[in-house]
């Protein structure tokens, strides 16, 4: 990760509920950001994910046909946007804006074909110096809270601080 000299740590809260939704506990973490300039006054706030290993796809008799075997993944440490990518953050990085349906600099890109996001996670990749995620980092980081949700106790919920 080549970023690391010009990251800035930012706090978040994680939040532990019971199986009626109530929060039973809160905890602040830390982690580590930077702010990538996309030119022309857009930027695109980062942040830094810990690599680590969790197993991926479902047990035998549950879940698709796709998604076995359950197996094992380890994930380098990568960068993700903090926050959904603006229709300007994507227009500054392809060059090109898809025709959204809720139309705004700052609001939200949608209409994204999977191959046109690829993209874009390659080209913000090359102006980062990182490597583009596959479906394995997106897993990983959207683990701690897809996992809480389909698991009533001790569900943890992420929010920032």
């Amino acid at each position: 990760m080549k970023k690391d000299h010009l990251a800035q740590e930012f706090e978040f809260e994680v939040v532990t509920v019971n199986r009626r939704g109530e929060i039973i506990a809160r905890n602040i973490h830390r982690a580590q950001q930077f702010t990538e300039d996309l030119g022309n006054g857009v930027v695109l706030a980062m942040v830094a994910l810990p690599g680590g290993t969790f197993m991926m796809g479902s047990a035998e008799r549950h879940g698709y046909d796709d998604e076995h075997p359950l197996h094992s993944v380890t994930v380098a440490p990568f960068f993700m946007g903090k926050y959904p990518v603006t229709q300007e953050q994507w227009k500054a990085v392809m060059g090109w804006l898809p025709p959204c349906r809720f139309k705004g600099a700052r609001r939200p890109v949608d209409r994204v074909s999977w191959n046109d996001a690829r993209k874009f996670c390659a080209r913000l990749s090359k102006k980062v110096g990182s490597f583009p995620p596959n479906t394995s980092h997106l897993i990983s980081a959207a683990l701690p809270l897809v996992s809480s949700l389909i698991r009533p106790p001790g569900t943890t919920l992420l929010g920032f601080v």
